[in-house]
């Protein structure tokens, strides 16, 4: 984020430029007290970096869920699905399988809990299937 410091010390004039800004955004400022005692004017500038929070126009109900668990065994596909939605969506996604999400889980959060769930019956099917013996006969 840039940044501009505009130092100004004590029995300084503020300048001009400085006043107008001042006087439109703060009016209430005593500006003497700035020129009196000095101080700092900052000025920087930021950019929203975030996609606004608003998912695709996608209806989270039990089908959806469904098709979402129909690709879960691809991992990459699965999560760019789930990308798509908003962290209220994914929170309604969540509550349909019943996956429990922490009030201030992050979007990010929430994705990787609901990957976590719908992988985990095929990792317990692996597990299950790699501890079968096979019993010979006596």
């Amino acid at each position: 984020m840039p940044k501009y410091d505009i130092h100004l010390q004590a029995g300084e004039r503020v300048t001009d430029e400085a006043r107008g800004l001042i006087e439109k955004y703060f009016p209430e400022f005593p500006l003497s007290n700035l020129e009196r005692l000095g101080g700092l004017l900052r000025i920087s500038l930021s950019t929203s970096s975030r996609k606004s929070g608003k998912g695709e126009d996608i209806i989270v109900d039990d089908a959806y869920v469904k098709e979402i668990q129909s690709i879960s065994i691809d991992i990459d596909k699965t999560t760019r699905s789930l990308r798509k939605l908003s962290a209220s969506q994914l929170r309604e996604f969540s509550r349909i399988i019943h996956q429990p999400i922490r009030s201030n889980a992050t979007k990010a959060e929430i994705i990787s809990a609901i990957i976590r769930s719908l992988s985990s019956h095929d990792i317990w099917q692996s597990i299950a299937n790699s501890n079968v013996t096979k019993h010979e006969p006596a």
